[in-house]
């Protein structure tokens, strides 16, 4: 009356709806009866206790913050063989010391400096960018890694552009 295929299909289904309904087969539950309910009984004081706290301040709102006034800087169209340079500006909106522990460049044409002193809250800093386009052609985009005590603790700044290729002189 069936085919092998089709028996063998409600034999797959019926294994499957088996294999989920596994282990969850509900217990008889019992009616409750008055001596096995017990109601928890609190004062007003507990109940105070059991309402939730207010949130007491974080490591992370203690922890230095920096923003940066613009984190990519796009210095247009600059001819192989200059070195771009720009200064990005930041400020430390956090409530403690911000330590710049390491700023490192995403490849050898470009390079950061900065200064290794702390930064009180609300004050400003600097990290210098120099990017030489020796040797490189087209769109650009160097990223600067900023490594400090911040949360989180890595910081991404970009300097991006186009480098075009150098005027050949007309020696006719």
């Amino acid at each position: 009356m069936y085919s092998s295929l089709t028996k063998i299909a409600f034999l797959a289904v019926f294994l499957f709806v088996s294999f989920l309904g596994y282990g969850q087969k509900k217990k008889k539950e019992k009616a409750p009866t008055e001596s096995s309910v017990e109601a928890p009984v609190t004062t007003p004081a507990e109940n105070m206790e059991l309402q939730p706290k207010p949130a007491t301040e974080t490591a992370q709102s203690k922890s230095p913050a920096i923003v940066f006034a613009q984190n990519t800087y796009n210095f247009g169209k600059a001819t192989q063989g200059e070195v771009v340079k720009y200064t990005f500006k930041f400020t430390n909106t956090g409530k403690s010391d911000l330590i710049l522990s390491n700023v490192q460049a995403s490849c050898g044409c470009t390079t950061p400096s900065w200064s290794r002193d702390p930064i009180k809250p609300g004050n400003s800093g600097e990290i210098q960018v120099a990017f030489n386009t020796a040797g490189k052609m087209g769109p650009q985009k160097k990223a600067v890694t900023i490594t400090a005590n911040t949360e989180p603790a890595v910081t991404m700044i970009y300097i991006e552009g186009e480098v075009t290729a150098q005027a050949v002189p007309n020696n006719n």
